[in-house]
């Protein structure tokens, strides 16, 4: 028996009962801990109550195939696990390639030499692990290089508003309100890049309490509909009553006004941003249509990456941490959160965002 890391977990995933038997005991005298799931529904399921270090994965299994369930492991929160698909049909360049591109790390054929997959699943983890310390290790420089910007900004920016309060050249009190706007700004980018690197250390604690999700919007709609105003847009919403569920009252404000402050980035004056909150079978949907350019050719998928602009988001000055934000804390809560074109055909973008109903009661218990 090999000796493993004991945090090393794999995920066998087989409609087949004998091909799971036999994976397990092979993954077990290589010193690995085993879990099982016969089809795509149970992967999912079981990756998201405790991620493994590894999920091999079968392509044909009924319902959910091995592609389907891959390529909603890839957009789910736990998509950083590596992933070995395993065919019992021939293996072609193009269902290789499939493979490939939806995320998986390896493509194997039925039946597997015991050696090769044992070789194959340590280099895995192995790469698995220098990822998580090489992110670890920019996490910390990141978080350490932001912390040191805040004193300098906050010294520059007391500065800029002692000259704005007490200079009398309106030139020189117009250049003091320009830095002062330049360090809120900054300081929003420091402080958006210190969350996500307490996300990425899974730091993220959520102060869940019974809270009306469609008061949460109503009530931040309303703060910013004087932005909405003064940029000559039409800020509207409309609301089903929800029962109170268990969230980050907080969060789920932040996730808002970063929606919302979006669509009124990209909102022409006399445009319109449409805001609904709907009940739909055991979920919550959020969503926030506008009536600006839309996304033309752009990959939506890509826009909750961090960092991630498209040239109209570069021409506005944002900088791609909003989204990423507000994906973290949607998939912390349950959720899930997407965007694209206005189902109504016209111009225009939609960003809409799920959280599952448990309501108060049911989740405390």
């Amino acid at each position: 028996m090999r000796s493993t890391s004991t945090a090393d977990e794999i995920l066998v995933v087989d409609d087949d009962a004998d091909n799971r038997l036999g994976y397990v005991a092979l993954l077990r005298d290589a010193g690995y801990r085993v879990r099982e799931a016969h089809d795509g529904q149970s992967c999912l399921a079981a990756v998201e109550s405790r991620p493994p270090s590894l999920i091999l994965l079968d392509v044909s299994m009924p319902g959910i195939d091995g592609f389907e369930t891959l390529r909603r492991l890839r957009a789910g929160a736990h998509r950083d696990v590596p992933v070995i698909l395993v065919t019992g049909h021939r293996v072609d360049a193009e269902s290789v390639g499939a493979g490939l591109e939806l995320g998986a790390e390896e493509y194997l054929q039925k039946p597997v030499r015991p050696a090769e997959l044992r070789a194959r699943i340590r280099a895995l983890l192995k790469l698995a692990a220098a990822r998580r310390e090489l992110e670890a290790l920019k996490r910390d420089q990141t978080a350490m290089l932001v912390h040191d910007l805040k004193q300098p900004l906050a010294i520059i920016a007391l500065r800029a508003e002692f000259i704005e309060d007490e200079e009398t050249d309106g030139e020189m009190k117009q250049s003091a309100h320009t830095i002062r706007t330049a360090c809120r700004q900054m300081e929003t980018l420091i402080n958006s890049v210190l969350e996500l690197s307490r996300v990425d250390a899974g730091q993220m604690t959520l102060s869940r309490a019974p809270t009306a999700l469609d008061g949460v919007v109503v009530e931040t709609i309303g703060e910013m509909n004087d932005l909405a105003v003064r940029r000559g847009v039409t800020l509207a919403v409309h609301t089903e009553p929800l029962a109170p569920g268990e969230l980050d009252r907080a969060k789920i404000v932040q996730v808002m006004q970063n929606l919302v402050g979006n669509a009124l980035k990209f909102t022409p004056t006399g445009g319109r941003i449409e805001v609904s909150v709907r009940r739909a079978g055991g979920e919550a949907v959020v969503t926030v249509e506008d009536s600006g350019p839309g996304f033309g050719d752009v990959d939506t998928s890509e826009l909750f990456d961090r960092w991630h602009q498209t040239k109209a988001g570069r021409a506005k000055g944002g900088s791609g941490l909003g989204l990423a934000i507000a994906r973290a804390i949607v998939e912390a809560h349950g959720g899930r959160i997407g965007a694209g074109a206005r189902l109504d055909g016209q111009r225009g973008a939609r960003f809409w965002f799920t959280l599952p109903l448990v309501p108060a009661a049911v989740a405390n218990g």
